[in-house]
């Protein structure tokens, strides 16, 4: 009975945990998407831009901010073009590539968008720099190094590896503990545990040297 109390307050915990973080990613996009507006009022068009970026990298689902983001830059992004502004159009496709692919996980939120506007920043790049008199720039490679990724599948695949991981450590801390604490001396616990602790040591070592 007590290890099934304990198992929901874990739970609950965690869920009060994930509704607090979405409240909080969802105010600090509303803050930064307002802020853009104010930017773009001014006309100061890269600190909007930038704004704009930001909202949509407190990326959380069922957030209205970061679709209203996302389309903002888009709109802008085909104003400069339309208007002539290389610079200032380069720039919005590559903060929509960039924040859209800052958030990818599990899944990657609005992909198509990111895209696109992955192909049109070096569609805009390369017409830029085709007009200089330099002929030393390999266009093939310039698209291969900036064109966004087209596997999504492993991404996708090591998400899903690092929570079925987290999930297993959720596991394990319940089942390999009693309610007092205490460690079961069980040689399945013992290999579970050393394999926590050999992933763990992996996830460190790339973050730190990735």
């Amino acid at each position: 009975m007590s290890s099934n109390i304990n198992t929901k307050q874990v739970f609950g915990y965690i869920g009060v945990a994930c509704v607090l973080v979405f409240l909080y990613s969802n105010v600090r996009s509303c803050i930064a998407y307002h802020h853009a507006n104010a930017m773009l009022e001014k006309g100061h068009h890269q600190q909007a831009i930038d704004a704009y970026g930001e909202s949509i990298r407190w990326y959380a689902p069922i957030n209205l901010w970061n679709y209203k983001s996302v389309k903002k830059l888009q709109m802008l992004a085909n104003n400069f073009q339309l208007e002539g502004l290389v610079g200032p159009a380069k720039m919005a496709n590559l903060e929509l590539r960039s924040s859209l692919s800052s958030v990818r996980g599990i899944y990657f939120p609005m992909f198509s968008i990111a895209s696109s506007s992955s192909k049109k920043y070096v569609d805009l790049l390369i017409s830029e720099l085709s007009m200089l008199s330099s002929s030393s720039i390999d266009f093939k490679i310039l698209k291969q190094k900036y064109m966004l990724n087209q596997y999504r599948h492993k991404h996708t695949l090591l998400s899903f590896l690092f929570v079925f991981w987290f999930i297993s450590i959720a596991i394990w801390s319940l089942k390999a503990f009693d309610n007092k604490g205490q460690f079961y001396p069980h040689k399945v616990n013992y290999a579970w545990s050393a394999s926590n602790i050999v992933v763990m040591g992996l996830w460190l070592c790339l973050l730190i040297y990735l």
